[in-house]
């Protein structure tokens, strides 16, 4: 997040500037933390929805869409 960012709006720019589409933010799914050798992570999980676009790769290398219980 960057200064004076909200969780939601982070969300928003980030999946603009990565994946070249503006999303609506709705409420937070849960929380997951995790300890790793050497550092903390805890990241917030939200319902969103494509407001316009596609979910186009501009930064990634490779990327798969899965169902539930697809690996």
């Amino acid at each position: 997040m960057e200064p004076g960012e909200t969780p939601q709006e982070a969300r928003v720019r980030e999946i603009k500037e990565e994946l070249d589409t503006l999303i609506g933010v709705g409420d937070l799914i849960d929380t997951v933390e995790y300890d790793y050798p050497s550092f903390h992570l805890s990241m917030d999980f939200f319902w969103c929805e494509v407001i316009e676009g596609e979910l186009n790769l501009s930064e990634a290398k490779d990327a798969k869409r899965l169902n539930r219980g697809e690996t």
